[in-house]
Formats: structure tokens, C-alpha cells, sequence
């Protein structure tokens, strides 16, 4: 025994053949009859309340998963800014190096915080003694490789930093 699935579109009428024609002789005459649903289609004047409800969650869910990637632009908008100002903060140190003499050039134990508007950041300066062919010199040859880190919170986990070669040359 096999089954069958009957199936009716929606929107088509439904027929149904009479036996007898008005006169009472046989024949076949078509009689329409309109079922609920094209009845309700033919009344239907706007949205219910439940598809209403389900195109707003639909609406929902599209909008969070569009916004997403704008949420996290605008969190990340002032890394340019701190970008700036950590290569402003590496550069002046570098700069307030090349006013002090070749012997008061040394390294910071350990990372110094910054005071005033740049109290977020911490600057490091690493110095190491180098040969003319910028490798590691064991004694001092005239050549100090400095390195300057500022680092921040906001900044990769390495911070920005800035090299500079300077060298004991009197002249």
C-alpha cells in the first residue's frame, strides 16, 4: 500500500462537477466555490500583527550583524592619533639625545612614564654598543645603536619604536 500526498495550491479555486444539469438531465456543469483562504486573500487589507512581529526581528538581526563592523571603526578611530603622538613622543627623546654628549648617552632600567597630556604613554630607551658594521661590539668603538619605545595601552604589544646611530666623533 502506498500513499500519496495530495497536494492543492494555495490559490487555486476548487471544482466540483454535479451530476445533473438544472433540468434535472445528466450533463456536467462546473460550479465554483471559493475557498477560505482565497476568501481571506480577497479581504486582506494590510500585515498582521505576527508579521509585523517577525519582519522586526528579522530587521533585528540584519542590522546587528551589519553594524558590527562599523562599532568597531569607531572604537578604533583615534589609533591614528596615538600612533602620532607615540612616533612624536620616540622622536623627541631622539632628539633631546643628540644634545647631550656621546658619555651621557645609557640605557632606562625599565619603561618611564610620561607626565601631562601624555600620561598614558611610557618611553624606554635601550643604547647598545655597535661596530661601524651596525653588529654587536663588545667594547665601545665609537658607535651606540639607540633604540626608543614609547609604548601604550593602545598600541601593539611591542610599541613604536625609533633607531638611531650615534658616534663618538670629535670634530
Amino acid at each position: 500500500m502506498t500513499l500519496k500526498s495530495l497536494s492543492i495550491p494555495l490559490f487555486q479555486r476548487r471544482t466540483s462537477k454535479l451530476p445533473f444539469n438544472k433540468e434535472g438531465k445528466e450533463g456536467i456543469r462546473f460550479a465554483e466555490r471559493r475557498t477560505l483562504n482565497d476568501e481571506r486573500i480577497l479581504r486582506s487589507d494590510g500585515f498582521t500583527l505576527i508579521e509585523i512581529s517577525i519582519f522586526i526581528v528579522l530587521l533585528g538581526i540584519f542590522m546587528a550583524g551589519v553594524m558590527a563592523p562599523f562599532l568597531t571603526s569607531v572604537r578604533q578611530s583615534d589609533q591614528p592619533e596615538i600612533v602620532a603622538s607615540a612616533v612624536f613622543l620616540a622622536a623627541e627623546r631622539l632628539e633631546q639625545l643628540q644634545t647631550s654628549s656621546y658619555s651621557s648617552i645609557i640605557s632606562d632600567a625599565s619603561p618611564v612614564s610620561l607626565t601631562g597630556n601624555y600620561s598614558a604613554f611610557s618611553r624606554q630607551v635601550i643604547v647598545s654598543l655597535v661596530d661601524a658594521n651596525m653588529a654587536a661590539s663588545g667594547s665601545d668603538v665609537g658607535y651606540k645603536k639607540v633604540v626608543v619605545t614609547v609604548f601604550n595601552s593602545r598600541l601593539p604589544g611591542s610599541g613604536i619604536s625609533i633607531t638611531s646611530l650615534f658616534t663618538n666623533y670629535a670634530g
